[in-house]
């Protein structure tokens, strides 16, 4: 089964595919509209086909997204605009998605619904054995570990941790797992 989590973020959303397998993808700080749009949507591509130069042919199972937190309403609309072209790219390659709220990620991962972005980090060190600094490659990485966890790739949690996937609307994937 395979798996795209993506942090979706203007200027350097996170992914990853595996756990040991993520990244960002960071536009050129020139890109605008567009332009930016395109290039991350272009990247995410290839993460998700990596042997297909044309993308065409997305090799994915399930995609989950962490929802916008619209903190900075100056950004509200191009993140919009962001989720949305993911979403609609992710569609017209018939991959089911489902979103998780940043509250519900940041409680699975902490225990603490309101955690700052340096404790999602740090809980991914901890726990996850994450060696790098970039709140989005962690928010992705959790989710991932999410997903896992609810599609039975990863041990299942405990307590809070438990009650969190389960809380998450999961799509039904029978038709679509090979193995």
């Amino acid at each position: 089964m395979r798996i795209l989590a993506i942090d979706a973020s203007l200027r350097s959303t996170g992914w990853a595919v595996a756990p040991a397998h993520h990244g960002l993808v960071k536009p050129p700080s020139d890109y605008r509209g567009a332009q930016r749009l395109n290039f991350i949507v272009r990247e995410l591509a290839r993460v998700a086909a990596p042997h297909d130069d044309s993308a065409t042919s997305l090799q994915l199972d399930v995609a989950v997204i962490e929802g916008a937190a619209y903190l900075r309403t100056n950004r509200a609309y191009e993140l919009g605009e962001l989720s949305g072209v993911v979403k609609l790219w992710l569609h017209s390659h018939g991959v089911p998605y489902v979103v998780v709220q940043p509250k519900r990620l940041k409680k699975y991962a902490t225990g603490n619904g309101n955690a700052d972005k340096a404790a999602m980090v740090s809980a991914a060190r901890d726990r996850l054995g994450y060696g790098g600094r970039s709140d989005d490659e962690a928010d992705a990485l959790w989710l991932w570990h999410l997903a896992g966890e609810a599609f039975g790739l990863v041990a299942s949690p405990h307590g809070e941790r438990s009650r969190v996937v389960d809380e998450v609307d999961w799509p039904r994937l029978a038709s679509r797992v090979t193995g």
